[in-house]
Protein backbone atom coordinates (compact mmCIF):
# COMPACT_ATOMS: atom_id res chain seq x y z
CA UNK A 1 0.00 0.00 0.00
CA UNK A 2 2.53 2.51 1.02
CA UNK A 3 4.64 1.85 -2.46
CA UNK A 4 1.28 2.55 -4.43
CA UNK A 5 1.26 5.96 -2.50
CA UNK A 6 4.65 6.42 -2.93
CA UNK A 7 5.04 6.04 -6.93
CA UNK A 8 2.17 8.28 -6.59
CA UNK A 9 -0.71 5.59 -8.26
CA UNK A 10 -4.20 7.28 -8.86
CA UNK A 11 -5.65 3.90 -8.30
CA UNK A 12 -4.23 2.15 -5.49
CA UNK A 13 -5.36 -1.50 -5.91
CA UNK A 14 -6.36 -3.50 -2.32
CA UNK A 15 -4.17 -6.67 -2.05
CA UNK A 16 -5.67 -10.28 -3.38
CA UNK A 17 -4.64 -13.32 -4.12
CA UNK A 18 -5.66 -14.74 -7.78
CA UNK A 19 -6.06 -18.46 -7.91
CA UNK A 20 -4.94 -20.26 -10.94
CA UNK A 21 -7.34 -21.53 -13.43
CA UNK A 22 -8.68 -24.61 -12.84
CA UNK A 23 -8.77 -23.95 -8.85
CA UNK A 24 -10.70 -26.46 -6.86
CA UNK A 25 -13.59 -25.26 -5.78
CA UNK A 26 -12.16 -24.70 -1.33
CA UNK A 27 -9.39 -23.24 -2.73
CA UNK A 28 -10.47 -20.95 -4.68
CA UNK A 29 -13.28 -19.89 -1.50
CA UNK A 30 -10.22 -20.08 1.34
CA UNK A 31 -8.50 -17.28 -1.59
CA UNK A 32 -11.26 -15.24 -1.76
CA UNK A 33 -11.70 -15.09 2.34
CA UNK A 34 -8.27 -14.27 2.06
CA UNK A 35 -8.58 -11.12 -0.38
CA UNK A 36 -11.78 -9.93 1.90
CA UNK A 37 -9.65 -9.93 4.98
CA UNK A 38 -6.31 -8.57 2.56
CA UNK A 39 -9.24 -6.14 1.66
CA UNK A 40 -10.37 -4.74 5.03
CA UNK A 41 -6.61 -4.21 6.34
CA UNK A 42 -6.04 -2.42 3.22
CA UNK A 43 -8.95 -0.07 4.20
CA UNK A 44 -7.88 0.60 7.53
CA UNK A 45 -4.29 0.94 6.55
CA UNK A 46 -5.60 3.45 3.18
CA UNK A 47 -7.46 5.71 5.35
CA UNK A 48 -4.57 5.96 8.18
CA UNK A 49 -2.08 7.76 5.28
CA UNK A 50 -2.19 10.81 3.41
CA UNK A 51 -2.45 11.06 -0.51
CA UNK A 52 1.18 11.70 -2.17
CA UNK A 53 2.01 14.79 -4.13
CA UNK A 54 -0.78 17.01 -3.82
CA UNK A 55 -3.52 15.08 -5.58
CA UNK A 56 -6.53 12.24 -4.72
CA UNK A 57 -5.55 8.76 -4.63
CA UNK A 58 -8.24 5.83 -4.52
CA UNK A 59 -8.85 2.62 -3.29
CA UNK A 60 -10.12 -0.19 -5.73
CA UNK A 61 -10.66 -3.49 -3.98
CA UNK A 62 -10.67 -6.48 -6.45
CA UNK A 63 -13.26 -8.98 -6.62
CA UNK A 64 -12.44 -12.53 -6.99
CA UNK A 65 -14.04 -15.75 -6.70
CA UNK A 66 -12.49 -18.15 -10.09
CA UNK A 67 -15.27 -19.22 -11.94
CA UNK A 68 -17.85 -20.25 -9.39
CA UNK A 69 -21.01 -18.19 -9.90
CA UNK A 70 -21.83 -18.09 -5.89
CA UNK A 71 -18.03 -17.11 -5.37
CA UNK A 72 -17.92 -14.55 -7.70
CA UNK A 73 -21.20 -13.17 -6.67
CA UNK A 74 -20.21 -13.07 -3.01
CA UNK A 75 -16.79 -11.51 -3.36
CA UNK A 76 -18.46 -8.43 -5.55
CA UNK A 77 -21.54 -7.99 -2.65
CA UNK A 78 -18.46 -7.75 -0.32
CA UNK A 79 -16.56 -5.91 -2.40
CA UNK A 80 -19.33 -3.26 -2.82
CA UNK A 81 -20.52 -3.38 0.59
CA UNK A 82 -17.14 -1.96 1.63
CA UNK A 83 -18.25 1.53 -0.78
CA UNK A 84 -14.38 2.41 -2.17
CA UNK A 85 -14.49 5.13 -4.49
CA UNK A 86 -14.24 1.87 -7.26
CA UNK A 87 -13.74 -1.97 -7.77
CA UNK A 88 -11.66 -4.10 -9.74
CA UNK A 89 -12.72 -7.35 -11.38
CA UNK A 90 -9.22 -9.74 -10.92
CA UNK A 91 -8.75 -13.43 -11.30
CA UNK A 92 -10.01 -13.64 -15.05
CA UNK A 93 -8.09 -14.11 -18.22
CA UNK A 94 -5.81 -16.70 -16.49
CA UNK A 95 -6.86 -19.88 -18.25
CA UNK A 96 -10.53 -20.16 -18.30
CA UNK A 97 -12.41 -20.22 -21.50
CA UNK A 98 -12.99 -17.43 -23.08
CA UNK A 99 -16.58 -17.01 -22.79
CA UNK A 100 -16.57 -18.38 -19.21
CA UNK A 101 -14.78 -15.00 -18.43
CA UNK A 102 -16.99 -12.89 -20.11
CA UNK A 103 -19.89 -14.80 -18.45
CA UNK A 104 -18.33 -14.10 -14.89
CA UNK A 105 -17.38 -10.43 -15.90
CA UNK A 106 -21.08 -9.82 -16.37
CA UNK A 107 -21.89 -11.94 -13.55
CA UNK A 108 -20.13 -9.63 -11.37
CA UNK A 109 -21.00 -5.91 -13.08
CA UNK A 110 -24.75 -7.16 -12.10
CA UNK A 111 -23.54 -7.17 -8.19
CA UNK A 112 -21.73 -3.66 -8.51
CA UNK A 113 -22.98 -0.28 -7.91
CA UNK A 114 -23.75 1.03 -11.14
CA UNK A 115 -22.69 4.95 -10.55
CA UNK A 116 -19.20 3.11 -10.08
CA UNK A 117 -17.83 1.27 -13.33
CA UNK A 118 -15.69 -1.54 -12.65
CA UNK A 119 -12.01 -1.25 -13.52
CA UNK A 120 -11.16 -4.93 -15.06
CA UNK A 121 -8.22 -5.93 -13.92
CA UNK A 122 -5.29 -7.90 -15.76
CA UNK A 123 -7.12 -9.01 -19.06
CA UNK A 124 -4.58 -11.71 -19.87
CA UNK A 125 -3.88 -13.22 -22.91
CA UNK A 126 -7.20 -11.64 -24.28
CA UNK A 127 -6.39 -8.20 -23.75
CA UNK A 128 -8.44 -6.75 -27.12
CA UNK A 129 -11.27 -9.08 -26.86
CA UNK A 130 -11.59 -7.88 -22.94
CA UNK A 131 -11.03 -4.05 -23.95
CA UNK A 132 -14.06 -4.85 -26.75
CA UNK A 133 -16.02 -6.79 -24.21
CA UNK A 134 -15.58 -4.06 -21.54
CA UNK A 135 -15.68 -0.78 -23.42
CA UNK A 136 -19.07 -2.36 -25.03
CA UNK A 137 -20.20 -2.13 -21.31
CA UNK A 138 -19.49 1.09 -20.61
CA UNK A 139 -16.48 0.66 -18.55
CA UNK A 140 -14.14 3.58 -18.75
CA UNK A 141 -10.88 2.43 -17.76
CA UNK A 142 -8.50 -0.71 -18.11
CA UNK A 143 -5.45 -1.98 -16.58
CA UNK A 144 -3.95 -4.98 -18.52
CA UNK A 145 -0.70 -6.98 -17.33
CA UNK A 146 0.13 -8.18 -20.40
CA UNK A 147 2.62 -5.99 -22.33
CA UNK A 148 4.31 -7.30 -19.32
CA UNK A 149 3.63 -10.80 -20.26
CA UNK A 150 5.93 -11.24 -23.28
CA UNK A 151 9.23 -10.28 -20.97
CA UNK A 152 8.19 -12.64 -18.66
CA UNK A 153 7.01 -15.55 -20.19
CA UNK A 154 9.04 -15.34 -23.85
CA UNK A 155 5.79 -15.28 -26.14
CA UNK A 156 5.66 -14.01 -29.27
CA UNK A 157 2.53 -12.75 -30.93
CA UNK A 158 2.30 -13.89 -34.25
CA UNK A 159 0.05 -11.93 -37.12
CA UNK A 160 -2.80 -12.93 -35.94
CA UNK A 161 -2.68 -12.71 -32.44
CA UNK A 162 -2.09 -16.33 -31.49
CA UNK A 163 0.39 -17.49 -28.80
CA UNK A 164 3.84 -18.87 -30.01
CA UNK A 165 6.85 -19.79 -28.07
Amino acid sequence: MDTQRIIGADIIMAFDECPPYPSEYRYARKSMELTHRWLDRCIKHFGETEPKYGYEQTLFPIVQGSTYKDLRVASAEFIASRDCAGNAIGGLSVGEPEQEMYDMCGLVCEKLPVEKPPLPDGGGYAPEYFAEYCAGRGYVRLRNAYPQWPQRYVVHLGRSHQHKK
